[in-house]
């Protein structure tokens, strides 16, 4: 939710009673007093809605309800001095005096978070897409670089042995601290805001993922972060069948580049018969003077010639 206390108070054109809840605290639920029970989050904020004489009442009450409403937010269109006084002697966090009634608060109200919530889906939503696409093209570390970038924060994705697979803006302490949480070990977390997501359940855990987002309170990250992870189990777990093939071809090209006897055979098994046979690995970047080796069949490696040879890919 990216809505808070303070921006509230703006939209509702009320004051901000400052009470043990931070102004900056972000809001997730809002009730009437006669359907609040318990504050749903410790780490968000709850909004309850009360006409001013009765928000008053319930406050000054000695009992576990009235020790929970101290800790939600009390929204109320009247400021009557009682209030005030309930307010300030509970040290209650309150938004009073608002433009819209005690019977317009509660559907306002709703219809505030409601919008908040969907602009919040939308950002998940095109945040995926940026994610899949990271997964196409990048594979595994395409998708914890984005996912980094996309929460400001850092990720650490670990295997089911807590080994590091890659990570993304983590420091060394980060990535202790992302094993102490993957594998609930008892030692000191540095990070209070760490959360991890398996990659797959289980016996088929793949793997740990371990998101750390700058606002410790953010929903989305927590929301990109199981998204991911059910887009990196299909990653971990989708065959590449070009694999064995490149790894083929680094393999020959070794063996050309050694030369000698090995070489000599390859290149008899690809039909070369030539008795003098030049070989030149290019780069992205070729240059004239690089030359990665030349082979002459039955015999070791030897200088390259005076002259630039005419190289034709195949």
């Amino acid at each position: 939710m990216s809505r808070d206390i303070a921006s509230v108070a703006r939209s509702l054109h009320g004051r901000l009673v400052d009470g043990r809840l931070d102004a900056g605290m972000r809001v997730d639920a809002v009730v009437g007093l006669d359907d609040f029970s318990v504050v749903g989050h410790p780490a968000f904020a709850t909004l309850v809605v009360a006409p001013a004489r009765a928000a008053a009442a319930a406050l000054s009450a000695d009992d576990e309800r009235a020790e929970a409403i101290r800790h939600a937010v009390i929204v109320s269109h009247g400021a009557d001095p009682a209030l005030l006084r309930a307010l300030d002697r509970t040290g209650t966090t309150a938004i009073v005096g608002t433009s819209a009634s005690d019977a317009l608060l509660a559907p306002s109200l709703t219809a505030l978070l409601a919008v908040d919530q969907a602009a919040e889906d939308r950002a998940v939503t095109s945040a995926m897409k940026v994610l899949t696409l990271a997964a196409r093209r990048g594979g595994v570390s395409g998708v914890v670089a984005e996912l980094a970038h996309r929460i400001d924060g850092w990720v650490v994705l670990l295997d089911r042995h807590g080994q590091v697979i890659t990570s993304a803006g983590a420091g060394g302490l980060h990535v202790q601290d992302a094993m102490a949480v993957a594998l609930s070990r008892p030692v000191r977390v540095r990070h209070r805001s760490l959360q991890v997501h398996t990659v797959g359940s289980g016996e088929d855990l793949s793997a740990r993922l371990v998101v750390s987002p700058r606002t410790e309170s953010s929903s989305r990250a927590r929301e990109l972060g199981s998204q991911a992870a059910a887009l990196l189990d299909l990653v971990l777990r989708t065959d590449d069948p070009t694999r064995t093939e490149r790894l083929g071809r680094a393999v020959m090209i070794d063996a050309l580049l050694t030369g000698g006897p090995p070489a000599v055979s390859l290149l008899r098994k690809w039909g070369v018969h030539e008795s003098s046979l030049t070989a030149f690995a290019l780069t992205a970047r070729p240059h004239p003077s690089r030359w990665s080796g030349w082979y002459r069949t039955g015999s070791t490696n030897s200088a390259p010639p005076t002259s630039t040879p005419r190289v034709t890919a195949w």
